[in-house]
């Protein structure tokens, strides 16, 4: 496995992952009609403009053969109340790399980013029924803090909860 910093031309690569992970990963929880509205152009053409604006919030990780296999997207919590906070925007494995260890790697390496940059600790938010999902950030020390929010897809109401971690700051 290898890391680095996401290039524009990486773009495509992780908007398949983004759609193809959110099809499988959400398939019982976000209704199928909005799932199927994903489009792969879209969200390409959502990755370059990203890219384009700065790359140093985005790592991707490849397998020995340069393929592009996850990617996270981190930075400065969206929160009001992230005073020295760290986010994980997004993280996404490709669904064929799902429990190779990968997502783990990928979420230590943005971690030791965040606190390179001088986070104490980091959020991210996750869809409650999205059991998986949960039992990942589990794994890796990460607990609920409480906070939680709504969000609308397809007209369905779905409920966020926010977890965090305590980063080691040396």
């Amino acid at each position: 496995m290898h890391f680095r910093n996401a290039l524009t031309i990486d773009a495509a690569a992780i908007a398949a992952i983004h759609v193809n992970a959110w099809r499988i990963a959400y398939s019982d929880i976000i209704p199928k009609s909005y799932l199927d509205t994903i489009s792969l152009g879209k969200r390409k053409e959502m990755w370059e403009s990203i890219l384009s604006e700065s790359t140093k919030g985005t790592f991707v990780l490849s397998d020995d053969h340069g393929s592009i296999t996850g990617w996270a997207s981190f930075g400065a919590s969206r929160d009001d109340d992230s005073d020295g906070t760290g986010e994980i925007y997004g993280i996404y494995i490709d669904p064929a790399w799902w429990g190779n260890g990968f997502g783990k790697k990928l979420m230590g390496i943005s971690e030791n980013e965040l606190e390179s940059r001088g986070f104490g600790s980091v959020t991210l938010w996750v869809l409650e029924k999205n059991n998986r999902a949960r039992r990942f950030y589990e794994t890796v020390a990460y607990k609920t803090d409480g906070a939680l929010k709504t969000v609308e897809m397809a007209d369905v109401k779905l409920v966020e909860l926010r977890y965090r971690k305590s980063l080691d700051l040396q």
